[in-house]
């Protein structure tokens, strides 16, 4: 997750702080997002997480690429929503769900369970 974004220039430096802050500057608006499933979104105004790794190419012509590569979709808390699904869909109960992205929690009940009497 990217908290800090340093930009360096020619003519200044630059750091970006906050979540929010870095997905509104790298948002993809003129761009698409092509997501995990193939299906492409246009104009979206926040880069979709904070999760992503950058990948920058020199050309011959000495410009340069920059490449960004999600880790997911959402807001960024940690738990990605494919992820889940395919957990889910080998089996995995939502305790080991729950326990795979928020290591060392514990699920507990927050409330006890009444019976009605009739």
């Amino acid at each position: 997750l990217v908290s800090e974004l340093l930009i360096e220039g020619t003519k200044a430096t630059i750091l970006v702080k906050t979540e929010y802050n870095i997905r509104a500057l790298l948002s993809p608006s003129g761009s698409k997002v092509v997501r995990q499933d193939e299906s492409e979104i246009l104009k979206l105004s926040l880069l979709p997480s904070a999760f992503f790794v950058l990948d920058t190419k020199t050309g011959e012509d000495g410009s340069q690429k920059v490449t960004i590569t999600g880790g997911g979709y959402g807001h960024g808390v940690g738990m990605s929503q494919n992820g889940v699904k395919a957990m889910a869909d080998l089996g995995y109960d939502y305790s080991a769900i729950v326990q795979h992205y928020y290591q060392g929690t514990a699920l507990t009940a927050i409330y006890d369970k009444v019976k009605k009497s009739n």
